[in-house]
């Protein structure tokens, strides 16, 4: 998509015509979303202190508590666990392996142990519209090197690293162990998941600073970006964005005015706010119009980003629909690039 020559009429028209939206918040002129039934930052909290915490802390901790793992052991380990007990596309995956006999009866016992079923293709793949089915070891690896080598076009030694909805800390403490010229700062809202943050990184000795963060309030990630030493920064996020139903244009506008050169690197399943062809609409489905204007998936990232665009905040704006999916390909992430001008 070239973001020049769309309109943000023809932008915010796409979107209303396929889900429900409040016309305010799809501008990203509020604050705080507090539509009557909305979701709001509270109820992601709690949602996310649960699934961090039992799922994915409580894994990392037995693991290291166990006997000593190199990184990349636990990291695959986790992402297997966290994908097998975590997600729907998980279960179903570990569902049908388990009619062959591949699976145990607990996600734990299974990516305890190597064997058939974590080498087994049942898990469908998708990067730049491209489908495939892959096993879950060969996700992890997958997960790892398209990720590595996307950051790898912006970051330069010496840069510094903002992974915002940092969750568990699945790539921020890849970053850290890989990149080890390069600060890395992860940004989440539960305590659950920066705990398991700073558990692998204590661990590891990766010093990633943790700190609190959610998209409708973001004095913290302003205060981290202005006592960071470093004059480049590259602000990151994968599927987190998609948690905020309508991100804010000042939470752009604030960053920017710090006045450092930052780089944006965001995936999220926005494709089909794009003015998406048939083909992108297979990968990318907008919320559905029954959850109100209030509730469901992120509504406007793309409306902030072309009004930032056209007031030249940013530039070398890039668009990359169907860049990438593990599991559920209709949710897939879309790329976004830009730079503070």
């Amino acid at each position: 998509m070239d973001i020049e020559n769309v309109s943000i009429d023809e932008i915010t028209q796409n979107i209303q015509t396929q889900t429900s939206v409040s016309s305010e918040s799809l501008l990203g002129t509020d604050r705080q979303n507090d539509l009557d039934k909305g979701w709001h930052d509270t109820d992601r909290k709690a949602i996310h202190e649960d699934y961090w915490g039992n799922v994915v802390y409580r894994e990392a901790k037995a693991r290291l508590d166990e006997g000593e793992l190199s990184f990349d052991e636990l990291w695959e380990h986790l992402n297997i666990h966290e994908f097998l007990e975590g997600s729907a596309a998980g279960r179903k995956a570990q569902a049908k392996s388990a009619m062959r006999g591949l699976f145990t009866n607990t996600a734990s016992e299974n990516t305890a142990a190597s064997g058939a079923a974590l080498h087994r293709n049942c898990i469908k793949f998708m990067h730049k519209g491209h489908v495939g089915d892959i096993s879950p070891f060969s996700m992890c690896s997958l997960k790892r090197d398209r990720m590595l080598t996307l950051l790898s076009r912006f970051v330069k030694p010496g840069d510094a690293i903002v992974d915002l909805g940092s969750g568990w800390g699945r790539y921020s403490t890849l970053f850290a162990h890989r990149m080890r010229d390069v600060s890395i700062y992860a940004g989440e809202i539960s305590e659950a998941g920066r705990a398991t943050t700073k558990l692998i990184s204590d661990h590891y000795s990766l010093g990633i600073g943790s700190f609190a963060f959610n998209y409708y309030e973001w004095n913290g990630l302003l205060s981290v970006l202005k006592e960071c030493k470093r004059d480049r920064v590259v602000l990151f996020s994968n599927f987190s964005i998609e948690q905020a139903t309508y991100i804010n244009l000042d939470l752009y506008r604030d960053v920017l005015a710090l006045g450092k050169q930052i780089q944006f690197v965001h995936i999220e399943p926005v494709g089909w706010q794009t003015l998406p062809s048939q083909d992108a609409l297979r990968f990318s489905t907008p919320p559905a119009r029954r959850l109100g204007p209030g509730q469901g998936y992120n509504k406007n990232l793309l409306v902030v980003v072309k009004k930032l665009a056209d007031t030249d905040a940013i530039k070398d704006v890039n668009v990359e629909p169907n860049y990438i999916a593990f599991g559920n390909i209709r949710n897939s992430g879309t790329l976004l690039t830009f730079r503070s001008n």
